[in-house]
């Protein structure tokens, strides 16, 4: 399993029922039939963005690179089949943001649905920075989503 660039062959890992934006981006589980899923855009030449795919697993996207402060948001979507290998999809896009984009901080938003183990996130270094109550309408009710952050030492 390897971090790649992203590929038109690639398209169909950029679909999947997940939250948008999300930075753990596992499958919600069962879904209205007619609920459309959630659609990453391919990559569009912008300078602050870039996609990465591990193939037929999941994609990652980093976005809103402040390349002078050196962080971006990073966010993943992750195939049902796939969702055992969350904890290896964060631990290569951390790797990958801080080795080779050399930034020194990454962020995103995780939100805790049922069921939704922290375990991956932790185990990549990353930690709750701050939490917004009923940040969602999510199932019929409202939802709490989190920022959670991880900081390179340098």
């Amino acid at each position: 399993m390897r971090l790649s660039g992203y590929r038109d062959t690639d398209r169909d890992l950029l679909h999947g029922h997940w939250l948008r934006g999300e930075l753990l981006g596992l499958p919600l589980g069962p879904r209205p039939a007619l609920a459309e899923p959630v659609s990453v855009p391919p990559p569009g030449g912008r300078g602050d963005e870039r996609l990465y795919v591990i193939r037929d697993t999941a994609f990652v996207r980093i976005t809103g690179i402040d390349w002078i402060a050196r962080r971006g948001r990073l966010e993943t979507g992750l195939r049902e089949e796939a969702a055992a290998d969350a904890k290896t999809v964060l631990a290569q896009a951390v790797a990958h943001a801080f080795d080779v984009l050399g930034l020194r901080r990454v962020h995103g938003t995780f939100t805790p649905l049922a069921g939704a183990s922290t375990e991956p996130l932790e185990a990549a270094g990353f930690v709750r920075e701050a939490r917004w109550p009923q940040a969602l309408w999510h199932d019929g009710g409202t939802v709490d989503r989190e920022v959670w952050g991880v900081l390179r030492d340098v």
